[in-house]
């Protein structure tokens, strides 16, 4: 849904195994391309029901220190509570 209004392809982010390096690459390219709508996601979970986990799982997705390993922007807006 989020992904539909942000414009963003919906990708499903595959759990990584641990021999498999093609998985890796693939769940790493899903979440670098749905990283706004999952960002966005989180928040909405967290400001509906402040629910600590999504706002954990926002914090730490909203680093500096992520968005480059994944070569993404750096999302931050005041209006978000990560």
């Amino acid at each position: 849904m989020i992904q539909q209004i942000l414009q963003l392809p919906e990708l499903k982010v595959s759990k990584p195994s641990d021999t498999r390096w093609l998985v890796h690459e693939k769940c790493v390219r899903a979440v670098r391309m749905s990283y706004e709508a999952i960002v966005t996601c989180l928040n909405s979970i967290y400001a509906d029901s402040h629910d600590p986990v999504a706002l954990g799982l926002c914090k730490t997705l909203s680093k500096h220190e992520f968005s480059n390993l994944l070569g993404t922007k750096h999302i931050r807006t005041t209006q978000w509570p990560c």
